[in-house]
């Protein structure tokens, strides 16, 4: 239950971690000043295992909510995963970027393994036509559904918001 706004980072970070909850916060304006790749997001998990992120209302970041898995380790050499990550009941507002789930590790298999799931958000875009990150690529509301995602979701177009 907070607001996060106008950072030129991300939102809300969560890295490195188990067992988060984010839920019902206002995340507006954040990520202008670093725009690369899944960084700049309104909600960025890293490298992190059973999160839940719900009922969230983000608008106007550089990107939506991002899960990304990089090669991360401990000191002992032990990677840190990113898996059972469950993004549901949000609603985004983008008129840039893109939400999804993304990796550069060369790590495929993640895609199905690593049990990450978009549900039931809302999402309004601007003109952009490839809004959604999943198995390394950009991809329309349609592909995106067609990999499982926001099945019982909804997008609308907003064709005031400026094209990214």
């Amino acid at each position: 239950d907070n607001l996060i706004t106008e950072n030129t980072g991300v939102g809300i970070l969560y890295e490195i971690s188990s067992r988060g909850l984010i839920r019902r916060n206002r995340v507006w304006g954040n990520g202008d000043g670093f725009h690369e790749w899944g960084h700049g997001a309104g909600i960025l998990v890293q490298n992190s295992r059973k999160v839940d992120i719900e009922s969230n209302h983000l608008t106007g970041n550089a990107r939506g909510i991002v899960v990304m898995h990089q090669a991360r380790s401990n000191p002992d050499g032990d990677a840190y995963t990113t898996s059972d990550v469950f993004v549901s009941d949000n609603t985004i507002v983008m008129r840039t970027g893109f939400s999804g789930f993304v990796q550069d590790t060369g790590e495929e298999h993640l895609f199905t393994d690593a049990n990450v799931a978009f549900t039931n958000n809302r999402y309004t875009l601007g003109r952009r036509w490839r809004s959604f990150a999943w198995n390394d690529r950009f991809v329309p509301w349609e592909v995106w559904r067609r990999f499982g995602h926001d099945l019982s979701g909804a997008i609308e177009s907003d064709p005031s918001l400026p094209r990214s």
